[in-house]
């Protein structure tokens, strides 16, 4: 099984981002329920630490029960990491359908991070568009939560 790849982080931070936050759902595929939505924000800092306790983190589709719940109480006690959940209820689901109120969510989880545009910074999505009415550089990536760090860390909050 393939471990989450960094590149794409580190090249952003050595082109001038000051911060990356990465943004993913999970419930899309749920017939009733919520869609739950985090967003997590992180530094050069977080970075270039060795996480020692995460380095197994993967997709959490691909996890059991109980590898999510140890990551997620190391991520907990991670300081350079911020993150934000946002839901999306059935009632908004309705009104606007599952895609539009899980990027509504997504953007709400990027807004409750309280993230400072005047830094030079990126929000990686998972999936093939972007967040439409995010203020500030986004990159989406598809297959991104089975490729990259930050989309990973996500879900492992989404499960807490």
């Amino acid at each position: 099984m393939k471990l989450p790849n960094k590149t794409l982080e580190r090249n952003l931070f050595k082109s001038g981002y000051r911060l990356i936050y990465a943004v993913d759902e999970v419930g899309m595929g749920c017939l009733a329920g919520p869609v739950v939505v985090c967003a997590v924000a992180m530094t050069n800092t977080f970075y270039n630490k060795y996480h020692k306790k995460l380095h197994w983190i993967r997709d959490s589709k691909l996890m059991q029960v109980n590898q999510r719940e140890k990551l997620s109480v190391e991520l907990l006690k991670e300081k350079d990491l911020v993150y934000a959940l946002t839901f999306a209820y059935p009632r908004t689901i309705d009104k606007l359908n599952i895609y539009q109120a899980s990027r509504l969510a997504m953007r709400n989880a990027i807004k409750k991070i309280k993230p400072d545009f005047d830094l030079k910074s990126i929000a990686l999505v998972d999936g093939n568009k972007k967040i439409p009415g995010l203020r500030g550089e986004q990159m989406a990536i598809v297959r991104g939560d089975r490729r990259l760090q930050g989309l990973r860390y996500c879900l492992r909050f989404d499960y807490c």
